[in-house]
């Protein structure tokens, strides 16, 4: 099937004003609808294993509890993540060649046999003299390991959990990967009406994957979709459906695992590992502070007083407490947080708001309380800019009251401009072939760009196929076009694919664009 011009620009109406159900976000995103629940939060995910931990440690030199790891070169103290194990001694142990210097094979079963002959002998390895080789660089002889090979400062839990993945290194079984397949975990944990929009994302993804599977799949092996509303973590990797803080929370804990994730956007939470979590789009507090920094230049006063009213909750203060310390960041010390109480009478908090002078609403989340005082807003005499994020803005409320228009400023971090007729030729056809709804286009569309963007890993990395080899092919995405979304391009520090940030104000007609800009990407 092919998209033709006219039918291009009916699909881009459709998708700015045939929307039901709101603008959610997908793969992985924050819903901010629905409480926000920490990585492991409540005793439903299990902890990780002290094999799991140890296999952080190895690979990325980070510890899973947040404690320094130090490694000393040359009298030189660098921070572990410049020189992890896997590094030098490879993903399977073996030891990589480089630079005239050949690091030693540290599997289990070499370092626990003496070794003799060619010049080389040393005793073997227990575990005692295992932690003084680490710690002080000295081999079960007492002789000095070579220069080159750092000596580590980390806690004794860390060491234990390092050496606990050390008996098990170049023996692992790839979770989720057989000679013929690869299994592809989907997480969809929203309820409700949300069911039917994670359905059709889900449907979106298992139509393109049942087209890659047709054509020989991904160097001979199918592409198997599971859909996982728990907290299984036995696949190969995971992609996202739309999800609730419990989708993002498993998503962030499964790349925490070493389990590849792809998404549309993390939760911006401190302590949240995210070295195999990639995202379409920057964390939500990223976009929020975005929000109200570009669009105060279309504000009656640049030096706008703002307040971001959000639920009870500490995840929720946590969440405004980030955007106001991005927007900080950027010259904007007057911005607050207020807490919206259920008890809390709307008409005296809004005549409390206008008296403080505060001329900047940035409500979180789609609370009773926020709508109660939008409804007050309305009523009353104070007329307020409100900078919503486009995930919170509900379309199935009425028209913009004539007293607001231009006065709802909303963000997006893709836009009609993002869509091609290559990328919608791709959607299109498989909505035909295989009998899909569109009522959650933009759930589509979004679903199946995280999905394009994970198979091109999967491309990148070839027939030997590892989790490492597919985190680092997707690190050297650049500039990767979908067709559906901004061109995606991540790096070594960078695990958000695209810094666009669509601004616009919301009128009587369609959404009016008031400006592109970029958002920073890196890691908090």
């Amino acid at each position: 099937m092919r998209t033709t011009p006219r039918s291009l620009a009916a699909l881009r109406r459709f998708l700015c004003h045939g929307m039901r159900g709101g603008y959610a976000l997908l793969l992985g995103a924050v819903l901010l609808a629905s409480p926000l629940v920490p990585a492991g939060a409540g005793g439903r995910f299990a902890p990780l294993t002290p094999e799991e931990k140890g296999k952080q440690i190895y690979t990325t030199g980070k510890s899973p509890s947040g404690k320094e790891i130090i490694a000393v070169v040359s009298g030189a103290d660098v921070s572990g993540s410049a020189l992890p194990c896997a590094s030098c001694h490879g993903a399977d142990g073996r030891g990589r060649p480089e630079g005239g210097v050949r690091p030693a094979n540290v599997t289990w079963d070499l370092l626990t046999t003496e070794l003799k002959g060619n010049g080389r002998a040393r005793p073997a390895y227990d575990e005692r003299k295992l932690r003084r080789a680490i710690t002080m660089g000295l081999d079960p002889a007492g002789a000095k390991l070579h220069a080159a090979m750092p000596r580590y400062r980390m806690s004794s839990e860390d060491i234990a959990s390092l050496i606990a993945y050390l008996r098990h290194l170049g023996r692992e079984r790839e979770a989720g990967l057989t000679d013929t397949t690869i299994d592809v975990l989907m997480v969809s944990s929203i309820e409700g009406t949300r069911r039917d929009a994670a359905r059709e994302a889900e449907g979106i993804v298992a139509a393109y994957f049942a087209g890659i599977n047709e054509r020989g799949g991904i160097y001979n092996r199918s592409l198997r979709l599971r859909l996982s509303r728990h907290d299984e973590s036995d696949g190969f990797a995971i992609i996202g459906g739309v999800t609730d803080g419990r989708g993002d929370s498993l998503l962030a804990l499964m790349s925490g695992r070493g389990i590849p994730a792809v998404g549309i956007r993390a939760l911006d939470e401190e302590g949240i590992v995210a070295d195999h979590l990639f995202t379409l789009f920057p964390p939500i507090a990223g976009e929020a502070a975005g929000l109200a920094l570009n669009a105060r230049g279309h504000l009656s006063s640049k030096s706008a007083r703002g307040v971001i009213t959000h639920p009870e909750g500490e995840q929720w203060k946590s969440l405004a407490d980030r955007i106001i310390a991005h927007a900080r960041a950027e010259g904007w010390n007057d911005l607050g947080a207020i807490a919206l109480s259920p008890k809390a009478d709307p008409a005296s908090l809004a005549r409390s708001l206008q008296a403080e002078g505060v001329e900047m609403v940035m409500p979180l989340g789609l609370c009773d309380e926020m709508s109660a005082l939008f409804d007050e807003i309305v009523r009353g005499s104070w007329r307020p800019s409100i900078l919503i994020t486009g995930e919170c803005w509900d379309l199935d409320r009425p028209a913009i009251p004539r007293c607001l228009e231009d006065r709802v400023v909303l963000s997006y971090p893709s836009w009609l401009e993002s869509l091609t007729p290559a990328g919608m030729n791709s959607y299109t056809a498989l909505r035909a072939r295989y009998h899909l709804e569109t009522r959650y286009l933009r759930e589509q569309l979004y679903a199946l760009a995280g999905a394009m963007v994970f198979v091109e890993g999967l491309k990148r990395t070839g027939r030997e196929l590892t989790r490492e080899k597919l985190v680092a092919q997707l690190e050297r995405l650049y500039q990767f076009e979908t067709g559906l979304v901004p061109p995606v391009t991540f790096g070594p520090n960078r695990r958000a694919g695209s810094d666009d940030l669509y601004i616009m104000a919301l009128g009587a007609g369609k959404p009016a664009l008031l400006g592109r800009y970029a958002m920073s990407h890196r890691n908090d």
